[in-house]
C-alpha cells in the first residue's frame, strides 16, 4: 500500500509567507482525500503537485482557517468542467453552514456536492482495506 501525506497548510488562523492556513492532502492507492481547506489551498495543491482529483473533502470544524478556501476550490473545479460528484464530510449540525459557504459567492456548482455530517466515532468512508473515522478533539 502506498500512502503519502502532504501538509499544504499548517499556519493556523494567521498565514505567513512560509505557512498557509490548514489543509492536508492524503494520497492512498490513487485516491486523494483533502482534510480542511483553508485560504490558498488550491495554490498549495499546484505548488506541491498533489493533483486536483479529489472526491472527498473532510472539514474538521468550521473556523475560517479550515474552510474559507472551499468556495474558491469548488469554483475552480466548475471552471475545469468537473462532472464527478464531491462528498464533503463535516461535523454534526454544520450542513447548512457549509451550504451557505458554498453559495456565498452567488455560485452553484454544476457537479453534484453531497454534504455528509459525521459524528465522533462514526465511519465517514468504509473503503477496501481502510476506513476513515471521525473522532472528537479539543481545539
Amino acid at each position: 500500500m502506498t500512502l503519502r501525506t502532504t501538509f499544504l497548510g499548517t499556519g493556523g488562523a494567521v498565514p505567513t509567507t512560509r505557512r498557509a492556513p490548514s489543509a492536508v492532502m492524503v494520497h492512498r492507492e490513487g485516491e486523494r482525500f483533502l482534510f480542511d481547506c483553508g485560504e490558498g489551498t488550491q495554490r498549495q495543491m499546484m505548488r506541491f503537485n498533489t493533483g486536483f482529483d479529489v472526491r472527498h473533502v473532510f472539514l474538521t470544524h468550521l473556523h475560517g482557517d479550515h474552510v474559507l478556501g472551499l468556495p474558491g476550490l469548488l469554483q475552480t473545479w466548475d471552471f475545469q468542467d468537473r462532472t464527478d460528484s464531491l462528498a464533503i464530510h463535516c461535523p454534526p449540525g454544520s450542513r447548512r453552514t457549509i451550504r451557505d459557504l458554498i453559495g456565498a459567492g452567488g455560485h452553484d456548482t454544476a457537479f453534484p456536492v453531497r454534504i455528509n455530517e459525521v459524528s465522533p466515532g462514526s465511519v465517514a468512508i468504509d473503503g477496501d482495506e481502510f476506513e476513515i473515522r471521525a473522532f472528537e478533539t479539543e481545539h
